[in-house]
């Protein structure tokens, strides 16, 4: 289903096709793609990042898995200290690489997880880059190995000419954001010690971009492709996409992976705390772990504003939410997606009710 505006200022209609920001779904959607190169050969889950990458292998980072990184095990939060623009990505790739390549982890990788909210995906697209035998960025590899083969309209980094596809994104200022967590323990946990404890580990995972969120409505920034929360798609791409997932890795006569890949996937990797979210949290390679309210194990990732993707390989359904008028919630907890996601579970009981 869709509807609402695209852009309510100039009232241009949400279309069948329109695109909008995924935020950190994308990492879960470059997740997959790192899971497809396992499938392929090129990468492993447990070898050290240092063996497809020699000049990670430093600083503390010497026995970092790509299972560790992937799960938000390895302590490799920020960038130093440094602020990054957007654009550096795009304008300044080795020097970022560099920068990567310096970071020394904020605790001794693999003994705690704390969600790396921005600099996984720089991570993880160099990890790819690395692997992959002809060298293509995480991106291409996405699009040549998962989304044309298998009819999946979303993207990591949006060519420039589809930009008037895009829905304009409405953000929440400060204030408002503050406001609307009081509904939410959790994102009010997570915002006031953003404002309180600039020193603390939540501060440093998610407060290393140098622009406003804003800015991410610009065709050049979204053309940038990083894995951690550029990617752009809709509901039915993301659901599409995860048909996959609560299938066991094969839908419909078309494979995203091999039943053996898939259960790596899906084996949940860290159970606790999570020191950045403050929160208990479980993350396979790439996918958080939760429990839907009928009792099944969910796998999938929410984003910034309230997009969520999920599978449920039990009951093999596959969930997606995307909005661009984003609210203060971002794990799979926007009570927009959870009413509907009730529904479908409803009509969902009623249909087996009747079988």
């Amino acid at each position: 289903m869709w509807g609402g505006y695209a852009d309510v200022e100039s009232q241009q209609p949400w279309e069948n096709d329109t695109l909008s920001l995924a935020f950190s779904v994308t990492k879960s959607v470059s997740a997959l793609t790192i899971a497809k190169m396992v499938d392929r050969g090129w990468i492993q889950y447990e070898k050290r990042v240092s063996y497809y990458w020699p000049e990670f292998g430093k600083n503390g980072k010497e026995n970092i898995t790509v299972e560790i990184l992937l799960s938000h095990q390895a302590g490799l939060l920020s960038f130093g200290g440094e602020k990054i623009s957007l654009l550096d990505f795009i304008h300044r790739p080795k020097e970022v690489v560099r920068l990567l390549e310096d970071q020394t982890p904020h605790w001794v990788p693999g003994t705690a997880h704390g969600y790396h909210a921005v600099t996984i995906g720089y991570y993880v697209g160099t990890l790819a880059q690395k692997a992959d035998p002809k060298h293509r960025n995480l991106s291409q590899i996405f699009k040549e190995e998962i989304a044309e083969p298998l009819g999946i309209d979303f993207h990591i980094g949006l060519p420039r000419e589809q930009h008037w596809r895009v829905a304009r994104g409405n953000f929440l200022s400060l204030s408002q954001i503050l406001l609307k967590t009081l509904t939410s323990p959790t994102s009010f946990r997570i915002f006031s010690t953003l404002l309180m404890y600039p020193d603390s580990l939540t501060a440093k995972s998610m407060m290393v971009l140098k622009e406003e969120t804003s800015f991410m409505n610009r065709a050049d920034v979204q053309a940038s492709g990083i894995p951690s929360f550029m990617g752009l798609g809709n509901a039915r791409s993301l659901a599409k996409l995860y048909s996959f997932v609560a299938m066991g890795g094969s839908s419909k006569g078309k494979q995203l992976l091999s039943a053996e890949t898939m259960k790596k996937v899906l084996t949940p990797l860290t159970r606790g705390k999570d020191l950045v979210l403050l929160t208990n949290m479980t993350y396979a390679r790439g996918l958080m772990v939760l429990n839907n309210s009928r009792g099944s194990v969910m796998f999938g990732h929410g984003g910034y504003g309230g997009q969520a993707a999920l599978a449920d390989p039990y009951n093999k359904l596959s969930l997606a939410y995307i909005s661009n008028y984003l609210e203060s919630f971002g794990l799979c907890n926007d009570p927009r997606f959870i009413d509907l996601y009730e529904l479908v579970y409803d009509c969902l009981d009623d249909y087996l009710s009747k079988q």
